[in-house]
């Protein structure tokens, strides 16, 4: 006889699948950052795994987009407050890594390439949100029109 499983049991086991994939996922990222940062790796002997990180950012990317889940759920003042923090921390980590792996990074000519990359970063960050956050609006709103 097959049992039923109410919507609580259901809810309480994806919500501990997703958490396992959040600990592998977040795993997998750490490990890529042990090999290239402390084993100082060349990319050819961890590049099964950044291809598979990468894979699955895309596609966790993707498919929020493509089902209407990218930031539909907040408020307009919400979602840009949420995309301009999150720029702001990616562009402070890209700053301070770009610091640690430039030679002397506070000479006049490193700082300031510095600064532009990160600028260029930041700027490309929040126009790749827009376009991603406009389709997802209106791949939402498709189901009640």
């Amino acid at each position: 006889m097959k049992k039923n499983q109410d919507e609580r049991i259901i809810a309480g086991k994806r919500k501990i699948n997703s958490t396992a994939f959040q600990i592998i996922f977040i795993g997998l990222w750490a490990i890529l950052w042990y090999r290239q940062f402390v084993l100082e790796q060349d990319v050819s002997e961890y590049g099964d795994i950044l291809i598979l990180v990468i894979g699955i950012s895309l596609y966790i990317s993707l498919s929020n987009v493509m089902n209407g889940f990218f930031l539909t759920y907040r408020k307009k003042r919400e979602k840009k407050w949420s995309m301009v923090t999150v720029a702001l921390i990616g562009s402070a980590v890209a700053f301070v890594i770009q610091l640690l792996f430039t030679e002397d990074p506070f000479t006049k000519g490193n700082l300031l390439s510095i600064l532009v990359n990160t600028t260029i970063f930041f700027a490309v960050w929040m126009i790749i949100q827009f376009p991603m956050i406009r389709y997802s609006e209106k791949l939402s709103n498709k189901d009640l029109d």
